[in-house]
């Protein structure tokens, strides 16, 4: 009697192990990030208006679209802006496509928390030198707009000559600007600006960084190496710096693999990871990842074909391409089905950062925990064979 309760018990112990061991195994395989439904056509460029900005915070998707001012460039200055556009806003909830008021172009433009945030197309003023000649002298201001206003407002930013590129979250907002910090000597810097006071930090770098891969999400500011500063991949990594406490760490990778910056929202970076095979330099589609930068928790996923990751704010991704059908340059807008983990969330500014919950860079906690459960699963059967 006693032996049949043992041998249902440790029956019923072997089958409850074996379930954690199958759970915690599909748990460490990549996640399929896949749109639900087809994407819905928003907007259709304009013929000629070929730099295309097509971004969303989750709540209103951003289209811009610019082209060059060939006026400018028939020999004889003409006043106005470089680039030429307009900038729309798509209302998800509402399904209402507005443009935004004041005529004011975007060389780059971004949206969060409803707002936009954009640094215009560089207006030039016709001046005329001593010696008669009339050239044209450019100026550029950033802007921001949200939804309601009458006008965009400026806001007050510091000119950038050399790099107009530049990351918000609508409490802070990332520069990478060229200045001259030692004699003769130009280098890249990364200034932080709090939109709140206006005031502002040179934050302290690893190496130089790169002016097209960086972001700023709640209490995080991602950026990577530039390539002209360290031209070989495995000596770029990609650093995180921690506004609160003023610290950067670096993410973990294996070896023989570069790492990019894809997109970052709440406390979720996305990121792609490629093996470095010869002289390739990892400028192709590899693996993965969404790491939690609060936890450290990190997950692989995987992207349907017709979905462009660097674009998205869950549940949804924005993006342009052609329309077949038609052969017009189309703005999409899709829902997406992804882990409920990584949706968007935004940590308080001060909180104590957790400790590290992964084994390596990409390699889920569940992994371990799966081969763990999977030996004692073993040592079950053979004691259970035995009775």
């Amino acid at each position: 009697m006693s032996c049949s309760k043992n041998s249902r018990m440790v029956k019923q112990v072997f089958l409850f192990l074996l379930l954690i061991t199958i759970l915690c195994t599909a748990s460490a395989a990549a996640v399929p990030i896949t749109i639900v439904g087809g994407p819905e056509i928003i907007y259709e460029f304009q013929e000629g208006y070929y730099f295309n900005t097509v971004v969303t915070d989750g709540n209103y998707v951003l289209i811009a679209e610019r082209k060059p001012n060939d006026a400018q460039k028939t020999g004889r200055p003409v006043e106005g802006y470089r680039w030429l556009g307009s900038l729309y806003l798509y209302d998800i909830e509402r399904g209402v496509l507005e443009e935004i008021p004041g005529e004011i172009p975007s060389e780059w433009a971004v949206l969060e928390n409803g707002t936009v945030y954009w640094i215009d197309g560089s207006y030039g003023k016709k001046v005329t030198a001593p010696d008669g000649l009339a050239y044209l002298e450019y100026t550029t201001h950033y802007y921001q707009y949200t939804p309601g206003d009458p006008a965009p407002v400026e806001i007050p930013i510091p000119q950038n000559c050399h790099l107009t590129r530049f990351a918000t979250d609508g409490v802070h907002l990332a520069m990478i600007r060229s200045e001259v910090l030692r004699e003769g000597v130009l280098e890249r810097t990364l200034t932080l600006f709090d939109l709140r006071n206006g005031e502002w930090e040179r934050l302290p770098l690893r190496n130089q960084p790169d002016a097209y891969y960086f972001g700023v999400s709640g209490d995080y500011l991602v950026y990577t190496d530039d390539g002209r500063d360290r031209p070989v991949p495995t000596d770029r990594y990609i650093h995180v710096y921690t506004i609160s406490s003023k610290e950067t760490y670096d993410l973990e990778r294996p070896d023989g693999y570069v790492q990019s910056i894809d997109c970052i929202w709440g406390e979720t970076l996305l990121y792609n990871q490629v093996p470095i095979k010869g002289d390739t330099d990892g400028n192709y589609r590899g693996e993965q990842y969404l790491i939690n930068l609060r936890t450290k928790e990190t997950e692989q996923v995987t992207f349907s074909e017709d979905l462009s990751p660097l674009n998205m704010y869950p549940p949804y991704a924005a993006f342009w391409k052609k329309d077949e059908s038609t052969g017009r340059l189309v703005a999409q807008l899709a829902t997406l089905d992804m882990p409920l983990i990584m949706r968007s969330t935004t940590p308080p500014m001060m909180e104590e950062p957790l400790s590290p919950q992964t084994t390596q860079a990409g390699t889920p906690l569940g992994m371990t925990l799966g081969l763990i459960a999977f030996v004692l699963a073993c040592v079950l059967a053979v004691l259970w064979r035995k009775k």
